[in-house]
């Protein structure tokens, strides 16, 4: 009997280094490894939270027979964290928030992240924050990180989005400078 067989694998490891380390067998590896996809952990890449969050919710209604809906509030609180479990966390978190909501309406007082997040966002309305020119020369770096901050309501991915840097950038700038980040 003759059988074509592809395997699809994923890992949170780098075997490459395993590899070398001898703790994954080299000729498992180059029979795996046909056609290599990396994707970016879930915190280097927030802004796919919304549709990611969008997806799982709707995986999520379908297994429970009822509808499900994220407020916008909720999304801004999902993107402010870093997800260091990844997708599978983020769908943990969403499942546990459904079975909490009763009316099917998941806002952020369902949602339980871990007791360590003190979260870091404020949650203004859009329109409350009136625009500043973030190319304005007058500005320095600090006012300009501000600005950016409250037109994207203090969520770190859109501000950096706005200023055309990384999550991770904006951090360690508030970090650095010492921005008291709002909380929720």
């Amino acid at each position: 009997i003759k059988v074509d067989v592809r395997i699809v694998a994923a890992t949170n490891r780098n075997l490459e280094a395993e590899v070398e380390k001898g703790k994954f067998r080299e000729d498992l590896y180059y029979r795996l490894n046909v056609m290599a996809i990396r994707i970016p952990a879930l915190r280097e890449r927030l802004v796919d939270v919304p549709e990611l969050a969008k997806f799982l919710i709707g995986k999520i209604a379908k297994q429970q027979g009822r509808e499900l809906r994220l407020t916008d509030n909720a999304v801004r609180m999902l993107m402010a964290y870093e997800w260091p479990g990844n997708v599978r966390q983020l769908e943990n978190c969403l499942e546990r928030a459904s079975v909490m909501s009763e009316e099917g309406i998941i806002d952020c007082d369902v949602i339980a992240l871990p007791d360590n997040y003190a979260g870091t966002t404020i949650l203004p309305s859009s329109n409350a924050v009136q625009e500043v020119d973030l190319n304005n020369p007058d500005m320095d770096e600090r006012e300009r990180l501000i600005a950016a901050l409250e037109q994207a309501g203090w969520v770190q991915a859109k501000a950096a989005r706005l200023l055309g840097m990384t999550p991770r950038q904006i951090a360690y700038r508030i970090q650095t400078m010492k921005i008291n980040v709002r909380k929720i």
